[in-house]
């Protein structure tokens, strides 16, 4: 046995809804500098599960010239459209006022298999949102940032 502690925090945009060593809920507390911290004496093969839930939350972009942009996050996630090369680009938000209604009325959580990374449709369209990092290859590229 080894008597020693451990912190983590939690991932942006993303709560703690619970942890587990070896099956059992434990509470957890914060230290000074808001991390989780778990400190106990720990034997060969514990095993620890923390769950998170994420936010799907949506930001609004306003530049110099007025026109007006939206991007979404779940979680720590950036979400992106995965477009191939030469793909007309769809404007999904066109004349919608977009910020007086929240992420969820513009995104549906898309079935994923089991194990899969969370997707999102934009309703109302086949355009699918999933994290950034999948968005992107030789032949395609990430849309992160819609028109409204």
């Amino acid at each position: 046995d080894k008597n020693f502690g451990i912190e983590f925090r939690d991932p942006g945009n993303a709560r703690l809804t619970s942890a587990r060593i070896n099956g059992e809920d434990i509470a957890l507390s914060k230290n000074n500098r808001g991390f989780h911290q778990i400190r106990r004496a720990w034997k060969t093969g514990d095993e620890i599960a923390i769950e998170f839930q994420y936010v799907l939350n949506s930001h609004i972009e306003t530049p110099k010239d007025s026109q007006r942009w939206v991007a979404f996050t779940y979680g720590p996630w950036a979400l992106a459209e995965k477009i191939e090369k030469g793909a007309t680009l769809a404007q999904p938000f066109a004349g919608k006022d977009v910020p007086s209604k929240p992420p969820s009325q513009w995104l549906e959580p898309y079935p994923a298999q089991q194990g899969a990374v969370p997707s999102f449709r934009i309703k109302g369209t086949e355009i699918l949102l999933e994290p950034y990092y999948r968005a992107g290859s030789k032949e395609t590229g990430p849309r992160t940032y819609f028109e409204f």
